[in-house]
């Protein structure tokens, strides 16, 4: 699935992502960061997730950081000063030090946040083209041409990739069946 530079100006691939949660939002950033045209197709009507919180440890907050987020994730998030694992009856098993004294970013190379999801959602979906987040777009159907289409009744034609989110693509493969493109970057999945 990854384009070598040398290869970017003979290939336009475009890839249209379903779902524009955390995982969309994420992969839309860094496909955009490396000249890959990406389309975000997500079912809800506005970005918004439902659940409060999700933690974030380093290997994540690295990523986001790399992505130039970093300072703007800082300001919505906050970070633990320690964690601690109880009984049932509260009696304190174990407590961990994160945030005082520097001691899990120290350890880990970045920090270990708490985030609200929306939030979240907004500070992803500000780097991309607003034009690219395709809003009340389930998919309901995508072919082997490549084409979706959509509960709204639209579709896309085989220019576009189809990429749910929860697949994990390693050179052009996935999880459940092989994904062939031609010679200008169109692909489509085979489960």
């Amino acid at each position: 699935m990854w384009v070598d530079a040398g290869e970017r100006d003979e290939c336009r691939m475009r890839v249209a992502i379903a779902g524009g949660g955390i995982g969309g939002l994420t992969l839309g950033r860094a496909l955009a960061e490396r000249g890959v045209q990406a389309d975000v197709y997500e079912q809800a009507g506005e970005l918004r997730e439902i659940g409060a919180a999700v933690a974030l440890s380093a290997n994540g907050v690295r990523e986001l950081e790399r992505l130039g987020l970093g300072e703007g994730l800082a300001a919505i998030s906050t970070q633990p000063s320690s964690l601690c694992i109880r009984r049932s009856d509260g009696t304190l098993i174990c407590r961990e030090p994160m945030g005082e004294g520097n001691v899990y970013p120290e350890a880990f190379g970045s920090a270990y946040y708490g985030v609200h999801r929306v939030p979240l959602l907004k500070l992803l979906a500000e780097g991309l083209d607003p034009d690219r987040i395709h809003l009340a777009h389930r998919v309901t159907d995508a072919s082997e041409d490549g084409r979706l289409r959509f509960e709204n009744g639209t579709e896309r034609d085989g220019a576009f990739a189809a990429l749910p989110t929860d697949l994990a693509w390693i050179h052009g493969h996935d999880a459940r069946g092989t994904a062939e493109a031609d010679r200008h970057g169109n692909s489509a999945v085979h489960a």
